[in-house]
């Protein structure tokens, strides 16, 4: 069953589920955290689309409080409407690291930006200030909130890590494969932001980042499954 709405509120009739998934979801937070911008409205994250290795201790911070208000609002949500001993399976795409570390989909994405700065197609202002609402957990980071917020307990984690279209042998087939999927997730923020027309030329810079990223580093899906069970 689904429902229009933002999962951050209540979307379905209290005590109306047995059974919720929520797949690769709740990594996307509800908003940029404002307190990464200065007075003037500048980022602290210039050259970074999320946060990254290289982004200040306090844009690291800023990001990870704002998914850990998120997961537990979601939480307190989905609790109102799943029934009392009703499960919730949730999907997380993570990492394995609590350390802050910049994830290869928005890495290839940042460098096919960074490729048309350099080209003069758009301005060095205009990528600095694009920013995407985007936190990457660790298991245990998820783990702790779930038991803080204190809705579900949790029956059993699972943490599974795969290649991206490691069925397509082809690399450039894969490359295609892999742009589209990051195209079709990233679409509307980027157009956003930029313009429509941005993809006639932020399309070939990203397939050509992807090819160049498969030959030197893994394209990993860090999974992290958690079952959960409504207590209260």
């Amino acid at each position: 069953m689904g429902a229009p709405g933002s999962f951050f509120n209540r979307i379905f009739p209290r005590d109306g589920l047995h059974l919720v998934h929520s797949n690769y979801a709740v990594h996307w937070i509800s908003q940029v955290p404002s307190s990464i911008y200065d007075e003037v409205g500048s980022s602290m994250n210039k050259g970074n689309i999320t946060v990254s290795e290289a982004s200040p201790p306090s844009v690291v911070k800023a990001f990870r409080a704002q998914f850990q208000q998120d997961l537990r609002l979601f939480l307190k949500c989905r609790s109102n409407e799943v029934v009392t001993n009703g499960h919730m399976i949730l999907a997380v795409l993570g990492t394995s690291s609590m350390e802050p570390r910049l994830h290869w989909s928005t890495k290839v994405l940042s460098q096919a930006i960074t490729n048309l700065v350099s080209k003069g197609l758009i301005t060095k202002e205009k990528a600095h200030s694009f920013a995407m609402p985007l936190h990457f957990p660790s298991k245990e980071e998820v783990q702790k909130i779930v038991i803080e917020e204190g809705s579900f307990t949790i029956e059993k984690i699972e943490t599974i890590v795969e290649d991206a279209a490691s069925e397509v042998k082809d690399v450039e087939v894969r490359a295609e494969a892999i742009s589209k999927a990051i195209r079709a997730g990233n679409e509307v923020l980027v157009s956003h932001h930029f313009g429509d027309q941005v993809w006639f030329d932020l399309y070939p810079e990203l397939k050509q980042a992807i090819l160049l990223h498969l030959k030197n580093e893994p394209v990993e899906m860090f999974n992290i499954i958690f079952m959960l069970k409504k207590i209260v």
